[in-house]
């Protein structure tokens, strides 16, 4: 005598492995690219221009309204001292015997 519970997960165990054979047998139908190497090569590449792409829009955007936002501060005093120094130096550099 087989107990009903056992028969039930057995049964359930073998519609699994059916489930599994026919996904398994419709994946090369539904990413072929991952077993054709040359179709593989091609979704990669455009896979990688698309972020590319994608990565310099981001920048095209992100750039010029941070340069704005940074636009709207008044850092004249700040950077300018900065770059005064900076130029001091440069002359006592070129002036300064060899």
């Amino acid at each position: 005598m087989v107990k009903k519970g056992a028969a039930s997960a057995e049964e359930r165990l073998v519609r699994a492995l059916e489930q599994l054979n026919r996904a398994v047998a419709d994946m090369p139908a539904k990413y072929g690219y991952v077993f054709d190497r040359k179709k593989s090569l091609a979704h990669s590449f455009l896979q990688g221009a698309a972020r590319g792409l994608g990565f310099v829009a981001a920048i095209a955007i992100l750039v010029p309204l941070i340069i704005a936002f940074l636009q709207s501060f008044d850092w004249g005093p700040i950077i300018g001292s900065f770059v005064k120094d900076i130029v001091e130096q440069m002359e006592q550099l070129q002036s300064a015997p060899r």
